[in-house]
């Protein structure tokens, strides 16, 4: 939500291509509230949801036409560019067609953002630093898919931990 989204679908086109199609792009509206301070958004009432919504459909747009446009949001405004002395074209597509398959992180109780991967078919993942808040995660997803007339499943839910491995126990 606090980058710009024309840099991050270029970044994650070209990272798909070098890795030979093996991304994952992974999304999240950044639940802190000192990102929330850092960034200055106005996260309690939502602010970081909205601009995350919006940058994501701005980098499906560019990965998904090589048509100009310019898109002029709440956020964010991104030009796709014509082509430029008769060769220079707009940047290039994901390796992955349509795209990269998407994840989005939630970590709230109710998630608005598990709700969208619900509705939208992307890759729920749950940060788990609450169990009574991820007890309501995959709530969220399937009440997403069932306002899209989708059914989630339960097999693509993913859970975000921290690991560190050491040398030793020590």
């Amino acid at each position: 939500s606090y980058r710009n989204p024309e840099l991050l679908a270029d970044m994650a086109r070209t990272v798909d291509h070098i890795s030979g199609g093996r991304l994952n792009f992974g999304v999240a509206a950044s639940g802190l509230p000192s990102d929330w301070e850092m960034f200055n958004v106005d996260g309690a009432n939502g602010v970081n949801r909205l601009m995350m919504r919006e940058a994501l459909e701005i980098i499906l747009k560019l990965w998904s036409t090589n048509e100009p446009f310019t898109f002029a949001g709440r956020y964010w405004t991104v030009k796709n560019p014509e082509l430029m002395y008769g060769f220079l074209k707009p940047h290039i597509k994901p390796l992955q067609t349509p795209h990269p398959p998407i994840g989005v992180a939630g970590l709230s109780k109710g998630s608005d953002t598990l709700k969208l991967a619900g509705e939208r078919g992307y890759i729920p993942m749950s940060l788990n630093l609450n169990p009574a808040y991820v007890g309501s995660h995959w709530a969220s997803v399937e009440a997403g898919a069932e306002k899209a007339g989708r059914k989630a499943d339960r097999a693509e839910w993913r859970m975000v931990r921290e690991v560190f491995v050491a040398e030793t126990d020590a």
